[in-house]
């Protein structure tokens, strides 16, 4: 058994890293979903994008499961709250 995993993007990751990712996709989506709540906004109802502060080399599989955890279209990654200001986003992790 190899010790790097290959995702899709050919960027060799090792089983700790993928844990980490994941872990910090699940810390998103739970975000995501308690900001819903709080708003009043049902999962079923989609929202067009939310702002996150997450490393911007993020696999695409781990922003698929946001998407379909979250129901929102778009995932954007920022820096930082000055940067909500330049998307029009509402939303931050």
């Amino acid at each position: 058994m190899s010790q790097y995993t290959y995702v899709d993007s050919g960027i060799p990751m090792t089983n700790k890293d993928l844990l980490d990712l994941m872990k910090l996709t699940r810390n998103i989506v739970s975000e995501g979903l308690k900001l819903r709540s709080r708003a009043g906004i049902k999962v079923r109802q989609p929202i067009s994008k939310i702002a996150v502060h997450a490393p911007k080399f993020f696999h695409e599989d781990f922003i698929e499961i946001i998407k379909d955890a979250v129901n929102v279209k778009e995932v954007i990654f920022v820096d930082g709250v000055e940067d909500l200001k330049d998307i029009g986003g509402s939303w931050f992790y």
